[in-house]
C-alpha cells in the first residue's frame, strides 16, 4: 500500500512538472498554417535576402538553430547569454538593434513594420522549420 501511495506521488510530481513546462509561450502548439503564413510573410518581407536556413552566412546570421540552446548576444554594450526562444526572436524582430549575436553587432538590420501577429507568424515559421522540419 505505502508503495502505491509512493508511486501515485511521483506521478502527481511528474505531471505538475510536465504541465509547468509545457505552460509557457515558448512551446504553444504551431499550427502549420500559421508557419506557412509566416513563410510568405518571412519571403515578401525579404529576410531571405540576409539570412540564410543553410548555415551559410550572408549579411546576417543563418537561422539553422536549434530551439531552446543558449546563445551569447550583445545587449547594452556587454555579452550575455539568453535562451533562444519564442521571446529572443520575436524581441529580435521587433527591436533588431536591441539584442546582436556576436559577429554580427556591427551589422544593421531593417526595422520591418509589421502588426504583432505577423511577427509571431514568423516566429513561428522559424520555430517550425528548426523543430519540425520544412514545411509541406
Amino acid at each position: 500500500m505505502i508503495l502505491f501511495k509512493f508511486s501515485i506521488l511521483i506521478l502527481i510530481i511528474f505531471f505538475v512538472f510536465v504541465s509547468v513546462r509545457f505552460s509557457n509561450n515558448d512551446t504553444k502548439t504551431i499550427s502549420l498554417e500559421n508557419a506557412k503564413k509566416g513563410e510568405l510573410l518571412f519571403n515578401s518581407s525579404g529576410c531571405t535576402k540576409c539570412h540564410s536556413f543553410t548555415g551559410e552566412y550572408r549579411y546576417g546570421p543563418p537561422l539553422n538553430f536549434t530551439f531552446n540552446d543558449n546563445i551569447l548576444i550583445f545587449r547594452k554594450g556587454k555579452i550575455i547569454t539568453v535562451k533562444l526562444d519564442r521571446k529572443y526572436i520575436v524581441r529580435s524582430i521587433t527591436y533588431p538593434e536591441s539584442d546582436k549575436l556576436l559577429n554580427y553587432q556591427n551589422k544593421k538590420m531593417t526595422v520591418v513594420n509589421l502588426p504583432p501577429e505577423d511577427i509571431e507568424r514568423i516566429a513561428d515559421y522559424l520555430i517550425y522549420i528548426n523543430t519540425i522540419g520544412k514545411l509541406n
